[in-house]
């Protein structure tokens, strides 16, 4: 069964020319939209995509190339910092992070954006287009 849902994973496949453009919009944010979120003074590291699955679940099928979030890298894979070397002292700065506090992470967007479990990084996601749309500069 653990195979099936890496297939899953896996499937998408490479980005069509229209999901690389819609990519290259949210890397030029230059933020990780939980961070912006949270309202931190500072990113918790490099930049990185995540592709959301289905149900914010994972092991569950990846939505696609167009349903992507750009994170810092404590948020998407709970990369500690140099001045912040441990996980407790990051998530004091920088608030749970998706890789070490899954369930956290989900419900502090549920509790800043007002969503249901099932639709958090829609939510976030619809928070990250709605800031391109507007021309968000950071």
């Amino acid at each position: 069964m653990a195979g099936l849902a890496m297939t899953f994973a896996r499937a998408i496949g490479s980005p069509t020319k229209a999901e690389r453009a819609y990519q290259d919009i949210v890397w030029a944010l230059n933020a990780c939209v939980m961070c912006l979120l949270r309202g931190n003074k500072r990113q918790c590291g490099h930049l990185t995509l995540h592709h959301r699955n289905l149900d914010d679940k994972a092991g569950q099928l990846t939505l696609g190339h167009r349903e992507v979030l750009l994170l810092g890298a404590w948020h998407h894979q709970g990369v500690l910092m140099e001045e912040f070397p441990t996980i407790e002292l990051m998530r004091e700065q920088f608030g749970p992070s998706l890789q070490h506090h899954k369930v956290a992470f989900l419900e502090e967007i549920g509790t800043r954006l007002y969503v249901v479990p099932g639709a958090r990084t829609q939510a976030l996601q619809d928070l990250q287009d709605m800031m391109i749309e507007e021309g968000f500069q950071p």
